[in-house]
């Protein structure tokens, strides 16, 4: 028997043909029994196929893979040692395994991205849309209708939208254990929704939501004041930089404050102290038995407000009626869908496109002058927030819930 070197068509095993695309791989050595009776080599190639001096491989699992599958016939049966010696040209070289590996060699092909902060982010932007939805509708309710009978109107028909959902879960979602909690809760919404409003009423649309951007600012504060959340650098930061794009755009002393800012201001107080008694109740409580709770312990004192000076809406007005109760109710919806899907520090950002879609729709919608103030400070104001965030997710894992003042 003649052992030959011959060039043979190779078939090999599909993770041996990705690696052989590698420049990594010096060659296969195809072990072959010859025919020596014949002058011509006939070549009958044998199943297992020998890759020899792997330099380097992709990562030690693919390296332990093709080790165990491509190892040669007389190192797994020990035929080698039977025969007293080494095969020709020795046993192929072990491949590196472990932390070693993988410094040492290339990088695969890219993973494919993760679609869930894709769809996260979607879900965002529809939150997004459905606030600008209800400052405009808002804005143009409060033409004919006061504000506490937009915010009955609102909550009744939030209910009405809620009602299949509630009716179609498993379990009773209406059922819960902390009814105080949810009073003080929707009161103090119900109140931060109020100024919302009438700021709304007095001031441009672009500088409502750059104001309103200070909630994460003051939810920071009162984590701290009522939660007893640690304040660390990052936060005290966020916290002055927020301050820092509210003067930015109020401009005390060199322009004149208009008192509706402030009311703004104090909503966005409000939904903060709504975020952190969210907080509490997130533990027990279902996102959509918190809704149900809201819009039920709202009605009740919106209409008590608005019965003494009630307007029936004209048809003209009913189109701005739905507008206000199905976006109040998908917004809340889709800060649920999207902080179920991804961190609150990827999708969050997705919010501060409500600033420049709410100029725009200020500038087309009721001719806005833009005010190269708000933009400045409603960016410091964001970057407060990234401060923020970023603070609360190396202390510990980001909340998921919804996030929305409104």
């Amino acid at each position: 028997m003649v052992h030959q070197t011959v060039n043979v068509k190779r078939t090999v095993s599909p993770p041996v043909t990705r690696l052989m695309d590698r420049p990594a791989i010096v060659g296969l050595v195809t072990s072959a029994k010859l025919d020596a009776d014949t002058p011509e080599a006939k070549v009958r190639p044998t199943s297992e196929t020998v890759m020899v001096a792997p330099l380097r491989l992709a990562s030690s699992s693919e390296a332990g893979l093709v080790a165990e599958r491509q190892a040669p016939t007389s190192r797994r049966t020990g035929a080698g040692r039977r025969g007293g010696g080494r095969p020709p040209g020795g046993y192929p070289s072990r491949p590196p395994r472990g932390p070693a590996a993988r410094a040492e060699s290339p990088p695969m092909s890219a993973p494919r991205a993760p679609r869930l902060p894709l769809r996260a982010a979607a879900w965002m932007l529809g939150a997004v849309v459905s606030l600008i939805a209800i400052a405009v509708a808002g804005r143009e309710l409060t033409r004919e209708l006061s504000i506490f009978e937009i915010v009955c109107f609102r909550n009744a028909l939030c209910l009405v939208f809620l009602a299949p959902i509630l009716l179609l879960a498993q379990g009773n979602l209406c059922r819960t254990r902390r009814l105080g909690s949810h009073g003080v809760r929707s009161t103090v919404h119900f109140a931060a929704q109020a100024a919302w409003f009438y700021g709304l009423t007095q001031l441009p649309l672009g500088e409502v939501i750059a104001l309103e951007f200070t909630s994460p600012v003051w939810t920071a504060v009162l984590a701290a004041l009522l939660l007893r959340e640690r304040l660390n650098r990052r936060r005290v930061g966020g916290i002055l930089l927020g301050f820092a794009g509210v003067l930015v755009i109020l401009r005390p002393g060199a322009a004149i404050v208009d008192p509706a800012a402030f009311a703004v201001l104090a909503a966005a107080a409000g939904f903060a102290l709504m975020f952190v008694l969210t907080r509490t109740l997130a533990a027990t409580e279902h996102p959509f038995t918190i809704l149900f709770w809201m819009n039920a312990v709202q009605l009740p004192i919106a209409l008590a407000l608005a019965l003494p000076g009630w307007t029936a809406p004209s048809p003209a007005l009913w189109p701005w009626l739905l507008v206000v109760g199905l976006a109040g109710f998908s917004n809340h919806y889709c800060f649920a869908r999207a902080f179920a899907l991804a961190d609150a520090s990827a999708v969050a950002p997705v919010d501060f496109v409500r600033l420049p879609l709410s100029i725009l729709v200020g500038f087309l919608v009721y001719a806005e002058a833009i005010d190269v103030f708000v933009l400045v400070g409603a960016i410091v104001i964001f970057y407060g927030n990234r401060l923020n965030m970023t603070a609360g997710a190396a202390r510990a894992a980001p909340e998921r819930g919804p996030r929305s003042g409104m």
